[in-house]
């Protein structure tokens, strides 16, 4: 075997090793969705009120996407710093999490699981997602959909195994498991922190100066980079607004047993992770844009006809079809935005896309919640439709060249002198 036949090789198992560190890294930041078990144990025990025991989750959905906006470059710069931060953040705040769960600490929950874990969660989700792209470019579609899944598979496993486990540690469980999994993810999240490197063809030729660093200009100006976030944060609406509301609809319209609406939202999470890998590989072959706009397209038949289905079948199939698009536009957007602003770019510009997740949490949490207690479903799932209809275009609009790497002033890939 010749030397480039052993370097092709030994950076292909590299690639792989990169992509199963990533997604094990993803999936240890991924469990805060599952935060919505411990709110009844946590408001059982202290006798806190639902909004009280909803503002660390919503802390965490803030800070997540501020951290992912201002890291953006340096994620790129120096991937393994900021991954092994992330792990030191997400693991020291759910030990912090645990110790307020334990003696009933509200403010430091909001700042232990909120604020310090928010800023674990998105310093690493960019650069979990951003590293293994640069080693697989030519299969973005399916490296972002693995390691998105990850993410989501994360939640999607504590909530299922986690009640179990609160209910047979007794009174005290959500201190134990916060606690527990604090020490076991910041063990795992700095081991695989430590592989989340940039592949050897990759140096930075300068690191960029002054504020901009934090604040890119050329993000806050350019129009793709609004529109990209408009997708987002329309999908994030769209997606959160059938987790939020699948259980209580199940119940309301079809009169299903709670049991059987915890079993729809299960089997809803489960099309959320699986939509990550479906569309986004589908996409390899497609294409991200032509994907991206079948799914926003069909959301909006789903949107204007949920109401009207009284099939429970029916209506579980299209709410799991709502998850499998949500996550599949997850699964496809770090795709499309590399086509467009270049896989070296990725930090740089994906990351201040992630605040369209806080944006979109607080707007479901506060507005849409609020708009079905006062008008019902039918309006808000219309404004829904609508919305979608807007990000349905969005993909044909801003496609097309480019942006050229030279105009903008982040880390770009050089060869090495061998």
């Amino acid at each position: 075997m010749d030397t480039s036949s052993r370097t092709g090789s030994s950076i292909l198992i590299k690639s792989v090793l990169v992509v199963v560190c990533a997604a094990l890294f993803e999936f240890c930041l991924g469990t805060f969705y599952a935060w919505s078990i411990f709110k009844a144990p946590l408001a059982g025990q202290f006798h806190w009120d639902a909004s009280q025991v909803q503002w660390p989750m919503t802390l965490n959905a803030i800070f997540t996407g501020v951290a992912a906006f201002l890291i953006g470059s340096r994620a790129d710069r120096s991937p393994r710093s900021v991954a092994i931060a992330s792990g030191l953040l997400w693991g020291v705040g759910l030990i912090l999490s645990g110790y307020a769960a334990f003696y009933g600490k509200l403010q430091l929950l909001n700042w232990s699981f909120g604020v310090i874990g928010g800023i674990g969660v998105g310093l690493g989700y960019i650069t979990g997602i951003a590293v293994p792209l640069k080693w697989m470019p030519h299969r973005r579609g399916l490296v972002s959909g693995i390691v998105i899944m990850a993410f989501g598979a994360g939640g999607m496993i504590v909530a299922k195994l986690g009640p179990g486990i609160l209910h047979s540690l007794g009174t005290h469980g959500p201190g134990y498991v916060l606690g527990g999994m604090g020490l076991i993810f910041t063990l795992v999240c700095i081991t695989t922190g430590f592989y989340m490197t940039n592949p050897p063809d990759y140096q930075p030729k300068a690191k960029p100066v002054s504020i901009t660093s934090l604040f890119p200009a050329e993000v806050i100006t350019s129009g793709r980079f609004w529109a990209i976030w408009t997708m987002v944060f329309i999908n994030v609406y769209a997606g959160f607004a059938i987790l939020s509301q699948a259980a209580p609809m199940a119940t309301d319209i079809l009169k299903l047993s709670a049991k059987d609406a915890g079993l729809l939202v299960m089997f809803l999470l489960l099309s959320n992770g699986v939509g990550r890998i479906f569309w986004s590989s589908l996409s390899d072959k497609l294409g991200p844009k032509p994907v991206l706009v079948f799914m926003y397209a069909s959301l909006v038949v789903i949107f204007l006809s949920l109401l009207h289905i009284r099939n429970p079948i029916l209506f579980g199939a299209a709410c799991c079809y709502v998850g499998l698009c949500y996550g599949g536009i997850f699964g496809t957007m770090p795709a499309f935005s590399a086509g467009i602003f270049g896989v070296a770019q990725m930090g740089r510009f994906y990351g201040p896309v992630l605040t369209a997740i806080s944006a979109g949490a607080l707007i479901v949490q506060y507005y849409f919640t609020n708009l079905i207690k006062t008008k019902g479903y039918e309006l808000p799932f219309q404004l829904i439709a609508g919305a979608l209809a807007v990000a349905m275009v969005l993909p044909l609009i801003i496609s097309g060249k480019r942006v050229p790497e030279i105009d903008i002033p982040a880390p770009q890939t050089v060869p090495v002198k061998k």
